[in-house]
């Protein structure tokens, strides 16, 4: 009985043991247990890179490539396009058109100016068909002025004839509403379109390299002609 008992405690002394290294000491994983080769390199993700220290020189060296990358690409876009020319005004008299041309000049810049007509609406002339005499024309607007016309002239023209004038009149409707008034009357009035011409002056800038065109040249042309504008314009 003593040795059945002292033999059954050192069957219970050696599982102890046995279930304790099992639990301690589980077999290397499929993966983790594979021998790795010293030569071999290891790859390692961009994404688990953290901080990579890099020296202040490497620093400087790229930055400095990239500014000269910039500057590359800024001069590749203004070679591409190459000189350009712009129209200013515009300018109602030819000194100030000479004072915004020094504006450009003076930044060594070349300028040309140039005059253009414009033709304005000047409205609507109404008047009688000639008449050779002065007595006929005389006739004819005092009977208009019988007939409460007012605004009504004779103008004299070359040749020794007369026309009796009706007014002058901006509006369409107010011409029309006269022409009916003395067509009602018997007579035949005339109507004429008038235009009046205005003539202003442009400065063209020729062939300039934008990099003379700084911000600083067009606000002081704002600032002595609010009224101009500009314009880029084809070179010729």
């Amino acid at each position: 009985m003593k040795y059945l008992f002292s033999a059954l405690l050192l069957l219970n002394i050696a599982f102890f043991v046995w279930q304790y290294q099992k639990e301690n000491h589980e077999p290397p994983s499929a993966l983790g247990g594979l021998p790795q080769d010293n030569a071999v390199a290891t790859l390692t993700l961009l994404s688990e890179v953290k901080d990579i220290p890099v020296d202040d020189d490497s620093q400087s060296a790229e930055a400095g490539l990239n500014q000269v990358a910039d500057r590359k690409q800024v001069e590749e876009v203004q070679n591409e396009r190459g000189a350009m020319c712009y129209t200013i005004g515009p300018f109602a008299d030819p000194q100030s058109a000479d004072q915004a041309s020094s504006v450009f000049s003076e930044a060594g810049m070349a300028v040309a100016k140039r005059e253009v007509e414009d033709k304005e609406h000047g409205g609507y002339w109404l008047h009688l068909p000639m008449e050779n005499d002065l007595a006929a024309a005389r006739q004819v607007l005092r009977d208009l002025k019988n007939r409460k016309i007012s605004d009504v002239s004779i103008m004299p023209l070359d040749g020794g004839r007369h026309v009796v004038s009706l007014g002058v009149f901006n509006k369409k409707i107010t011409s029309d509403r006269r022409y009916a008034q003395i067509s009602a009357m018997g007579y035949a009035p005339v109507v004429v379109e008038r235009f009046k011409i205005e003539t202003t002056v442009w400065v063209d800038v020729l062939g300039v390299e934008p990099s003379l065109l700084t911000p600083q040249i067009w606000r002081d042309l704002t600032d002595k002609f609010p009224a101009a504008s500009h314009m880029e314009i084809t070179c010729q």
